[in-house]
C-alpha cells in the first residue's frame, strides 16, 4: 500500500474489545464506520465525573470534566449525550478515520487494548507502490524516472509499465540489494498488496 494513503486506527482509551466489526484483512470500510466498540472503566469514571459536574452547576467543573473526556479523544456527540441524559456510558464506538481496505488487524473481539495502541490499519488501495530489488552493481544503470516494464505472477500475459520514483538510500546487508519503488495507479484494484512482481530495465552499456 501506498503509505501515505495508510492510516492507523488507534484506541482513544484503555478497555476491552466489547465488539469487533472487521472480520478479517480485506474487508473494506468507509470513513465514519463503527470498527469496534470498546468497554472502558476508564472513560466511565470520566464520565461520572461529568455527570457530577453538571449536578453541582460549577460551570468551571464542567469544562474541566468535558475537557478531561476531549483529551481522551472521545467524540463531540458523545460528550453531548452525557450532558443531554445526565448519564454516563462506559462503551465507545471506534470509527473509522478514512476509508480503505484492512491491510492489518492487531486484535480480537474481547482483547484488552492500552490507550493510543493500533488495533487496525487501513490503506486506500487506488495506488500502490511496487517495491523491486536491483542488486548493488546495477545501482549505477538506474535512476529516478527510468522506466520499468513488469509483469505479475497472478496476472499472466500482461505486461506493464511503470516509473521509478524512488531508490532507497540504503543497501540491504544480507542480500546485497535495494528497493527501487514505482508507484501505480490502481482503481480497479488489478495490483494486490504483496504480489509478487518480476521487473526489467532497459539502459544503454554505452560509455
Amino acid at each position: 500500500p501506498d503509505q501515505r494513503l495508510q492510516q492507523s486506527q488507534s484506541a482513544y482509551v484503555g478497555g476491552r474489545i466489547e465488539r469487533l466489526m472487521i472480520n478479517a484483512v480485506g474487508d473494506v470500510v468507509g470513513k465514519g464506520q463503527t470498527l469496534a466498540v470498546i468497554y472502558s472503566p476508564e472513560l466511565y469514571t470520566a464520565e461520572q465525573e461529568l455527570v457530577s459536574a453538571i449536578g453541582t452547576g460549577q460551570q468551571v467543573l464542567i469544562e474541566a470534566a468535558v475537557e478531561k473526556l476531549r483529551l481522551l479523544n472521545v467524540p463531540q456527540s458523545q460528550v453531548d449525550e452525557v450532558v443531554k441524559t445526565g448519564k454516563a456510558s462506559p462503551y465507545v464506538q471506534l470509527k473509522a478515520n478514512t476509508s480503505g481496505t484492512v491491510v492489518k488487524k492487531m486484535v480480537e473481539q474481547g482483547d484488552y487494548a492500552k490507550q493510543g495502541q493500533s488495533l487496525l490499519q487501513i490503506a486506500n488501495l487506488s495506488r500502490v507502490w511496487a517495491i523491486f530489488q536491483a542488486y548493488e552493481t546495477d545501482l549505477p544503470l538506474l535512476h529516478k524516472g527510468q522506466q520499468v516494464a513488469f509483469s505479475a505472477e497472478a496476472l499472466p500475459g500482461e505486461t506493464f509499465t511503470g516509473r521509478i520514483a524512488f531508490i532507497d538510500p540504503i543497501l540491504n546487508g544480507q542480500t546485497r540489494t535495494v528497493g527501487v519503488r514505482v508507484e501505480l495507479a490502481n482503481g480497479g484494484g488489478k495490483f494486490k498488496p504483496e504480489m509478487l512482481l518480476v521487473g526489467h530495465v532497459a539502459v544503454s552499456m554505452q560509455q
